[in-house]
């Protein structure tokens, strides 16, 4: 967390060198993260959490990111309001799939690739997407280990494996392919170069993430 902090500031203090529009772009970004993360932790272990909820925290939370980060390219580059425009949206969906499918991995993943155990949204509680999905088809598994507050090996083990054993993980799939599609529309009508090459290589990149 310490080291966090560190890059935060560090980032902080390299937007400041740029003009007054890339400073408060900056800052509006790390607003929507901090208001994603408060959403998040009023939905934990909320069963009553629906998918508009959760698009609306990863919107805040991971895509804003993902979103300032796009459009702060396209105005560095000297681009008009309409392709700045165009790369927000971009940056916007991008950044919904990516969580999207880090959600997925958590249940689907393998621990040595992830770098981390799977099954960490259960633990913590975080209304995940293949969570949310299993909660709305009713799965006792699911429902157990996601609303205890320390649940046990046993019943995070029993909750994905209910999650992979029904529809949410296809359903979850195709949602962030919903979203990589609506990135790879925003950039169409850019200008052909090497440059919006890369955009739709880093949007197959993140769909194509180890399932």
């Amino acid at each position: 967390m310490v080291a966090g902090d560190f890059l935060f500031i560090k980032a902080f203090e390299f937007a400041g060198k740029f003009d007054e529009t890339v400073v408060q772009w900056t800052a509006d970004a790390c607003a929507a993260l901090t208001e994603g993360e408060i959403l998040q932790g009023f939905f934990n272990r909320n069963r009553n959490v629906t998918l508009e909820d959760y698009v609306e925290i990863v919107k805040r939370k991971t895509a804003s990111l993902f979103q300032t980060g796009a459009k702060v390219g396209a105005y560095l580059a000297g681009a008009n309001a309409t392709l700045i425009a165009l790369t927000e949206q971009y940056g916007l969906n991008m950044g919904i799939a990516f969580q999207m499918v880090d959600d997925i991995l958590d249940v689907v993943g393998h621990a040595e690739l992830l770098g981390k155990p799977t099954g960490m949204d259960l633990r913590d509680g975080n209304p995940s997407l293949p969570i949310i999905l299993a909660l709305n088809e009713d799965q006792a598994a699911v429902r157990d280990g996601f609303e205890h507050s320390h649940p046990t090996e046993g019943q995070i083990a029993e909750a994905i494996n209910a999650i992979k054993a029904g529809p949410a993980i296809e359903r979850a799939k195709m949602l962030s392919r919903d979203y990589a599609e609506k990135a790879l529309h925003a950039i169409k009508k850019l200008p052909p170069s090497p440059y919006r090459n890369g955009l739709k290589t880093i949007v197959q990149l993140i769909i194509d993430r180890d399932f």
